[in-house]
């Protein structure tokens, strides 16, 4: 369990970390930072993809619709990777990236034994991941490697600012 890393120390990590396109999308610094109040404190990372495509939405439309756009499940992500690969900050304080792990997943993340490989049936009704996590989204419904690449670095860099493992990564859906 950790403090969140304010949006000035996350966007320092990734930085540092090497990502080399970064978009601070309008409002992330301020976006789910009420949550942080009500107790959220991250114990790991969860890296998603869309299944969708940008269809003919610019990459900001997407955020805007998609990621942003539903006041009942506001801030779906707290970075994202759009299809090039540019890493886009969306929400410095707890977004709503995904909903049910069981009390297994939520053990090994804490423990930092969460497997490095292969498929785990983790899935639940006991934990709500948002409350623990942190989460990125691939825009995309089979990601690139220049989308793998940067969403790789983009949890090495928060694990580094936490002083986690990689056991502590998980992947959703």
């Amino acid at each position: 369990m950790a403090n969140p890393l304010t949006a000035d120390q996350q966007f320092a990590a990734v930085k540092a970390a090497g990502i080399s396109k970064i978009v601070e999308n309008s409002g992330w610094r301020s976006r789910g930072i009420w949550r942080i109040s009500k107790g959220w404190k991250p114990k790991g990372i969860i890296i998603h993809q869309t299944a969708g495509n940008l269809g003919s939405r610019s990459v900001q439309q997407y955020a805007d619709d998609i990621l942003n756009g539903d006041p009942s499940c506001p801030d779906k992500c707290n970075a994202f990777v759009a299809p090039d690969g540019t890493l886009w900050m969306n929400a410095a304080g707890r977004a709503n990236h995904c909903l049910q792990y069981s009390n297994q997943a939520l053990n090994a993340m804490i423990n930092e034994t969460f497997p490095l490989t292969g498929t785990v049936a983790w899935r639940g009704s006991l934990q709500n991941m948002n409350e623990h996590t942190y989460g990125l989204e691939m825009i995309a419904t089979a990601p690139n490697a220049a989308q793998v690449e940067t969403a790789a670095r983009w949890a090495a860099a928060l694990c580094r600012a936490h002083g986690w493992t990689a056991g502590c990564i998980a992947g959703h859906g």
